[in-house]
Formats: C-alpha cells, sequence, structure tokens
C-alpha cells in the first residue's frame, strides 16, 4: 500500500500534501514537517454511529448573571464549555460590560479576566468607577496565548474572559497580531480548552468598517455565539444583539444607557420613543419583534423636491432594497410621482431592522411627509406590502397590538386577515385590505 504523507506547518498548523517552502497562510519559511496520519486519533477508537433515539437528555446547565437583559440575549446565560465573541467598535463599552459581567458572576462562579490590551492598572481604574473594585476576580496581564491557556488549565475558572481576542499570541514568530492565522489558532486553542474544562468564555472582538467582526469569516463559524454591542444614532443608550447563538434565539435585542456605573439596563425600550409621539409629518410608528420581545420603533421619512436627476435615496436602519420596493409600490399602486423626489428614510434608535413587517409603517411615513400631513400621535400601524399593493398579516401580530395598546397607542392600522388573529381589538382599530385605503388615513 502506498504510504501518504502530510505535512504541516510548525508555525500556524497549516496542512498540505507536500512540501513547499513557504506557508501561504502564515508567509512562515522552512516551516514543514512531514507526518505519516493515523487512521484514528491518539487513543481513540473509530466512530460508532447512534440514533438520536438512543442518546439521554442532557439538560444544560446555564450560568446566570446578575443582568437580566443580558441573560436573554444570550439565551438564559452562558453554557459551560460554549465560547460566544462579542465584538464592537471602539469606544462603544466592549470592556466596560465584560468588566460588568465578571463582577456579576463572581458572586457564584469563579472568574478569569485576561486582559490583553490594557495593563492592570487600566483596568483598575475602570473597576474602581464602575465600584466593582472588590469584586472576586482574578486578573492577568499578558497576550501569549500559552500562558494563557496554561493559566486556565491551573485555575480551572468557570468563566474565561479575554479582552481582546486580536490582541492575543498564538505561536512564536514574527506573524502580526490581528492577522487571519493569529485569530483562527486563537479561537481553536480556546475553544479546545474551554470544551475540555468546561470553561464558558466571552471573547472580546474588534469589528471591521462596515460593522462585522473583524478577522476570518472562519472565526464567527468556530464560536458557539456572536454579539455584537453597538451605539445608536445618539450616544446616550448601546444596544446588545446576537447574531449567532447555539442554545438561544438569534436576533434578540437588549437596550442599555451608559452612565457613571457603565451600562445600566433599560426595562422598557420603548421609552426610548416617549418624548417622540408628537405629531410631525413623516414620522409613524410599529411594534416589530427582535427574538422574543415585542419592540416599539419609531419610522422616520423625509420626502423633498429632487434637484437632481435621478433623485436620492437613502435608509438607515431600513434594507435599502425594502425602501426602493416600498416606493415602486406606492407611486405604481397610489399614482405618486415619487420619481420627482428625493426619499430619505430612517429608524429612530439606530436599530436595524430588514424585516417586511415595517411596509406599512413605512408607507405612512412616507405619504406623510409627502403631504406634510402629520398622523395622530396614538396611531400605530403593522403588516406587510405586496407587490400588488395587498396589506398582509405578519407573525405574533396578536402580542404586538397587545404590547402597542400597552404603550398606550389606540387607533391601531392592522390588514383585515388580522380580524380573525386579535380577539379583543381596540375600539379604533382599523382593517385594511390594501394601501388604497392608507391614502384616507393621511388627511
Amino acid at each position: 500500500m502506498k504510504k501518504v504523507s502530510v505535512y504541516i506547518c510548525k508555525a500556524c498548523g497549516y496542512q498540505s500534501g507536500g512540501w513547499l517552502g513557504q506557508c501561504p497562510y502564515c508567509q512562515a519559511w522552512e516551516s514543514f514537517e512531514e507526518t505519516s496520519p493515523s487512521p484514528y486519533p491518539a487513543g481513540e477508537a473509530p466512530l460508532e454511529a447512534k440514533r438520536l433515539s438512543e442518546l439521554k437528555e442532557d439538560h444544560e446547565e446555564r450560568l446566570r448573571t446578575g443582568l437580566n437583559e443580558v441573560n436573554r440575549v444570550l439565551g438564559g446565560g452562558l453554557v459551560p464549555g460554549s465560547v460566544s465573541l462579542l465584538a464592537g467598535s471602539p469606544g462603544v463599552g466592549k470592556s466596560t460590560l465584560l468588566l460588568q459581567l465578571a463582577a456579576s458572576f463572581s458572586d457564584e462562579f469563579s472568574v478569569l479576566y485576561v486582559s490583553a490590551e490594557e495593563s492592570l492598572n487600566q483596568v483598575k481604574l475602570r473597576a474602581v468607577r464602575l465600584g466593582l473594585l472588590d469584586k472576586n476576580v482574578s486578573f492577568v496581564h499578558t497576550n501569549d496565548l500559552t500562558a494563557v491557556l496554561d493559566c486556565v488549565s491551573k485555575l480551572k475558572p468557570k468563566i474565561l474572559i479575554v479582552d481582546s481576542v486580536q490582541a492575543l499570541n498564538s505561536f512564536p514568530g514574527e506573524v502580526p497580531l490581528g492577522t487571519p492565522t493569529q485569530l483562527r489558532l486563537a479561537a481553536e486553542r480556546i475553544c479546545q480548552s474551554s470544551r475540555r474544562l468546561g470553561t464558558a468564555a466571552v471573547l472580546s472582538g474588534h469589528v471591521t468598517k462596515e460593522g462585522i467582526a473583524a478577522g476570518p469569516k472562519l472565526l464567527e463559524h468556530m464560536v458557539d455565539a456572536v454579539f455584537y454591542l453597538e451605539t445608536g444614532k445618539n450616544s446616550f443608550f448601546r444596544h446588545l444583539w446576537s447574531e449567532k447563538n447555539r442554545f438561544g434565539n438569534t436576533m434578540e435585542l437588549a437596550f442599555f444607557t451608559m452612565g457613571e456605573r457603565g451600562l445600566e439596563e433599560m426595562k422598557n425600550p420603548g421609552s426610548i420613543f416617549s418624548e417622540m409621539r408628537k405629531p410631525s409629518p413623516g414620522r409613524a410608528f410599529t411594534i416589530v419583534f427582535q427574538g422574543t420581545r415585542p419592540l416599539l420603533v419609531e419610522m422616520e421619512a423625509l420626502v423633498t423636491k429632487a434637484s437632481t436627476f435621478p433623485p436620492r435615496r437613502q435608509a438607515l436602519g431600513i434594507d435599502y432594497q425594502r425602501l426602493i420596493m416600498d416606493l415602486a409600490i406606492v407611486e405604481k399602486r397610489l399614482g405618486l410621482p415619487l420619481s420627482q423626489y428625493d426619499v430619505f428614510a430612517n429608524i429612530g434608535g439606530g436599530i436595524q431592522l430588514k424585516d417586511s413587517e415595517i411596509d406599512l409603517a413605512l408607507i405612512l411615513a412616507v405619504l406623510s411627509s409627502k403631504k406634510n400631513v402629520a398622523l395622530p400621535s396614538d396611531m400605530l400601524a403593522m403588516g406587510e406590502v405586496s407587490l400588488t399593493g395587498d396589506v398582509r398579516s405578519n407573525p405574533f401580530i396578536q402580542e404586538k397590538a397587545r404590547e402597542a395598546v400597552r404603550q398606550g397607542f389606540k387607533k391601531l392600522v392592522l390588514p383585515s386577515s388580522a380580524k380573525k388573529l386579535i380577539k379583543k381589538p381596540q375600539e379604533d382599530t382599523i382593517f385594511i385590505d390594501s394601501i388604497k385605503e392608507v391614502n384616507a388615513l393621511v388627511s
């Protein structure tokens, strides 16, 4: 039988079927060694296939923090052995939130906080400002991944926090920090260590100018959960949301205000818009579901006479293609010449939404701005609009209507198909079949 060899780069672990002078991944020279692959990993028997019905139920333990909003975004808390990535732009408050989490977890669990970027004196200054100096958290300052893993093996903490993964040096050599090679190896070795010891790890990560986690996309695939901490258009609040979560819902959203004591939870995010309920042309409200939470959002639109051709279209917090589609529906079905106008649309509070459930509110806001007519402050619209102009119901509309009433809205504009779904509609509820009926609401 012909011998099969594999060549592995000593610097980064890259594998090749033949010897290479320079590693194409980490650029190291003369780093490949020949190895003979074993049919099975060392000390392991051949794999045995099983049916799912043969497996015993394993109720996963949750490590809960004292921040209820964070627990909800996490899916109930961290799972032992899991690895999560917290990404955000510089200055958004990642280190502040991580220190608050470390302090909160330390009330029940052992916590190791690895500061790979800041000195311990800098971390201490933040802890003093937040009033968290006396918490039972162990700190180390190093960017040597091997030293970090040795410390984890020795202390066996229940929670590991690394700030940040881009600052870790995964292997000796002159490969710059933050490169794909460094990040891949750091995430891979931390994942192996966490799953072996049952340690729940949270890694802080930077984002690119496009707002996504920096580094190879493989990094997001390797970890169990990916969370983003972002700031709204007004810097006084932050929102934390989940893009990926193997142990909970995605797109969960939590709001915080930034104060002297760090990030403070907002129990009622709808209060962000409580001061914006004054009637104003171009303003409409709707309810969307973010994960398991109904959330009140403000839709803003500005329609002005175009000074250039083609007219401008700009969307903030709204999918650009959805804005273009909704404007085309309005122009075709209602006969409004929007091709002669610039249209700007925005979701209040800096929230990012792509769902079709915002269609009706967006169209109402556009019509309100175009006609310069303010909608009633107690009006709220929910529904998806088809290309034919029909207004359709969307998921959880009964729960959304209940939240709208709780927020003080009395005049709900809903699809006619929602009549059978809402048991006790408000007296002023308006049911419509088509956006042709919307014109009468904006007059």
